[in-house]
């Protein structure tokens, strides 16, 4: 879709189209109401800037939003578009042998035990073993530094999708 098209969405299209980007419903709240947008740098632009102001709390609704690394379920109600993106997104990252999914398995419970929270990663282009020291090395960190890192990983992942919205049909 064009900028121009996402500029004069009907808001609960345009609300869909920012949710499959990011779950934080204050940044999408934020997106649908700074339309229209004056091309895809200030969409860009914008999205950082709205991403910046938000908080754990904001956070947490869009860390909820993502499957958990290895896995295929969205938690909630995730739409088609939404799914198809984590699929993708995750696709380099699958396991290809049982020791390794099974490392990821406990890695990811570990990790959900440590912070209360799944394991976000922008995993694009990344293979499972990659994951696998990412998420590894980031079980040591202090709750809140980790928080700030898995915010930043969101951050990565939603403006991929920006591109993808502004790039696909």
């Amino acid at each position: 879709m064009t900028v121009d098209e996402l500029n004069t969405l009907p808001e609960p299209r345009a609300t869909d189209a920012f949710t499959a980007c990011c779950a934080a419903p204050r940044w999408v709240s934020r997106m649908v109401c700074e339309r229209p947008f004056a091309g895809r740098a200030a969409l860009l632009d914008t999205a950082d800037a709205a991403w910046h102001e938000l908080s754990r709390d904001d956070w947490m609704p869009a860390i909820a939003h993502h499957p958990r690394i290895g896995g295929s379920e969205l938690a909630g109600a995730a739409s088609a578009r939404a799914r198809d993106w984590s699929a993708g997104e995750q696709a380099s990252a699958r396991a290809p042998d049982d020791s390794t999914r099974a490392a990821l398995a406990q890695a990811n419970t570990d990790y959900e035990r440590r912070f209360g929270h799944p394991f976000i990663i922008c995993a694009t282009g990344k293979s499972a073993s990659e994951v696998l020291v990412a998420l590894r090395d980031r079980l040591v960190h202090e709750p809140s530094a980790e928080l700030a890192v898995t915010a930043d990983e969101l951050r990565k992942i939603t403006m991929l999708r920006l591109d993808k919205l502004l790039a696909g049909p």
